[in-house]
């Protein structure tokens, strides 16, 4: 058995290395193995200060596995996150550029991990997954604007559903059509003045 040997924790008074990051990033995919788990939570509890290398690592590597990581322990972790929403925007219309099995998976965890840590006014970067060519893409995209989008994202939707390229993904559309309409009127019903 390989033991995970981790470099010293760094303190949080300063940001931490791409170096150290990659030293406690999981890298296999037992989510069962402790050396990982704890990995994975000394990063997290790094917070802030591990941003910017997992930010880079995100950009710079080519491995869906490790680019997922990545993107959960941003996910994970606490602390103000909109330089890294900013950021994980522009690499996210970059990617979806790509066509390989990979490329979309670091695109589903990236829409993910945006629609998880942006505000209702990132989603309409997810727009374009709505006519993506891979239909999981589209999907996928289809869910988290439904689950999370408000009325920008509303007529994209609506527009979607026009070019929907098979029934399946029209159904889809049109639930997530209904769920950001029932939740947009939810909240006109909780601001409407009481009589």
């Amino acid at each position: 058995m390989m033991l995970f040997v981790a470099s010293p924790l760094v303190r949080a008074e300063r940001e931490m290395t791409a170096a150290e990051v990659w030293a406690l990033l999981p890298k296999g995919i037992d989510s069962e193995d402790e050396n990982q788990v704890m990995a994975h939570r000394r990063l997290v509890e790094q917070g802030k200060s591990a941003y910017e290398a997992l930010l880079a690592i995100v950009r710079e590597c080519d491995d869906p596995y490790i680019v997922s990581s990545a993107l959960a322990i941003l996910r994970s972790s606490q602390g103000d996150k909109s330089g890294v929403v900013v950021q994980l925007k522009e690499y996210f219309v970059s990617r979806l550029q790509g066509e390989t099995r990979a490329d979309e998976i670091v695109i589903v965890d990236t829409a993910s991990a945006l629609a998880d840590m942006g505000q209702e006014d990132d989603l309409e970067s997810l727009i374009p997954m709505l006519s993506h060519s891979s239909s999981q893409v589209r999907g996928v995209g289809i869910m988290l604007l439904g689950e999370r989008g408000g009325q920008k994202t509303l007529r994209a939707l609506e527009t979607a559903k026009d070019n929907a390229p098979d029934p399946l993904a029209r159904k889809g559309i049109e639930e997530a059509i209904a769920a950001i309409e029932s939740r947009m009127a939810e909240k006109d019903a909780e601001e409407a003045p009481a009589p």
